[in-house]
């Protein structure tokens, strides 16, 4: 069960970075994609009313690590002279 849920949580991290840095470079912004993770966020705790299991909540943070990940990814190369979709 454990390897399930560490495998789970690379996915997580890829996915939201993978999502994130293709958000981030669309609007041009590096906190799109935090910003609508923390959205989501909110929305799951009024939803289960925060009753979450460990696993879950170690796969909530993962997937917010990964979407911080890609704001600064975006924006490290921006600085570093990378247009990404800029004119």
């Amino acid at each position: 069960m454990f390897t399930y849920w560490l495998l789970l949580d690379v996915l997580a991290i890829v996915a939201t970075f993978g999502f994130g840095v293709a958000l981030n470079m669309v609007f041009r912004r590096g906190y799109v994609s935090p910003g609508l993770y923390v959205v989501f966020g909110i929305y799951l705790m009024v939803q289960t009313r925060g009753h979450m299991t460990t696993p879950e909540w170690v796969l909530f943070l993962i997937g917010l690590a990964g979407a911080f990940l890609s704001g600064y990814a975006v924006r490290s190369l921006r600085k570093r002279g990378y247009s990404l979709f800029t004119r």
